[in-house]
């Protein structure tokens, strides 16, 4: 049979969110949904390969081309996701996107390509890629009902937790509007600054907001203290998978327990709607006490391996450090107010 490899655009072939569908070890960062978030969001060019045969799409990889003034380009995939996987059942098929993909990074000149792997179904020893293990997510498997899950936790005193969280006065409520996902983004902001990191730019929670809203994959909770507005989380499902893409809380004020109860309403909803995971991703690695916390209730560990590819000799090799390496730190303290207003937009930019 004939395979044939061709550059698609998911938003306008049906065959591609009808191959991932069907594919194992696809996620929501595969969707062309995501795609035209960030495509429409950040202005990157995407680059969608795939292997066809006589039955339709049969493997695929993808990317986006971004172009930086000091950083020069570079091909990855994806930006601004948990982890983004090959869809490739052979070390063949593999190759033959691969040797695609290289062909189109001496094109642009681009200096090194990334991909971020959590399920290697394939030989990569053969491929002059580099590796370093620097980042995992944390995955719970969830009961197939919501008294199940209760009584679980019940032998972990994690009910307890809860209720004292509750007894506080806190309460959680779903968004209806894009005006909730603004007053997310506000406590998005501040938990970035209070880590040091950059955050995302309003318009990327927006355009989410308008594309995944109307699909009925996003749903967005907000926690009230009393009548006060205490935190937030961004969630999106897809398939099997419920994800946690952002929690934002004020760090100044009770956030623990803001953080475990978004966190048990994150995982009612998603039995609710039938997920058998929810995907906490790197949400809860920079607190000692919420990691516990998910590691308490049953989630996993996973290790997401990035992979590496360069144009020059010398191979780039990405940090073996618990931060992504381009999650810069900035001390907030020690620069004045409209420079670290500019540092945190070009970070935010630059880092995916």
């Amino acid at each position: 049979m004939s395979v044939k490899l061709r550059i698609i655009d998911p938003e306008q072939n049906p065959g591609w969110d009808r191959f991932i569908m069907e594919h194992p070890h696809s996620s929501l960062f595969h969707h062309s949904l995501w795609k035209e978030l960030i495509e429409k969001t950040f202005g990157y060019e995407p680059f969608y390969f795939v292997l066809e045969d006589g039955l339709g799409i049969r493997a695929g990889i993808s990317f986006f081309l971004i172009k930086r003034p000091f950083t020069g380009s570079r091909l990855v995939s994806l930006p601004y996701s948990h982890f983004c996987d090959p869809l490739v059942s052979s070390n063949e098929d593999f190759e033959l996107l691969l040797m695609e993909v290289l062909h189109l990074l001496k094109i642009f000149r681009a200096s090194y390509l990334e991909f971020k792997m959590r399920h290697i179904l394939i030989d990569l020893e053969d491929f002059e890629l580099y590796n370093a293990e620097h980042n995992r997510i944390y995955v719970l498997e969830l009961m197939p009902t919501w008294e199940e899950m209760v009584q679980e936790f019940r032998h972990k005193n994690i009910t307890r937790t809860i209720t004292r969280a509750i007894k506080k006065g806190l309460s959680v409520h779903v968004a209806t509007d894009e005006r909730d996902m603004r007053l997310f983004y506000h406590f998005h902001v501040l938990t970035q600054k209070h880590h040091g990191f950059a955050f995302r730019p309003y318009k990327f929670f927006k355009n989410m907001w308008q594309i995944f809203y109307p699909q009925n994959m996003l749903t967005v909770m907000l926690a009230y203290r009393g009548s006060q507005p205490a935190g937030g989380i961004v969630l999106v499902r897809f398939k099997d998978t419920m994800y946690s893409l952002y929690a934002g809380v004020d760090p100044t004020n009770g956030k623990n327990d803001v953080y475990y109860l978004l966190f048990w309403e994150a995982i009612k909803l998603a039995i609710k709607k039938g997920c058998r995971y929810i995907d906490f991703g790197r949400t809860c690695r920079y607190d000692k006490r919420l990691l516990t916390f998910i590691r308490k209730c049953g989630a996993g560990e996973f290790p997401v391996i990035h992979y590496s590819y360069t144009r020059v000799m010398r191979a780039h090799r990405p940090t073996t450090q618990d931060n992504h390496p381009r999650e810069q730190l900035i001390e907030h303290d020690s620069l004045p107010g409209i420079i670290l207003k500019f540092s945190n937009k070009w970070i935010a930019k630059n880092s995916v």
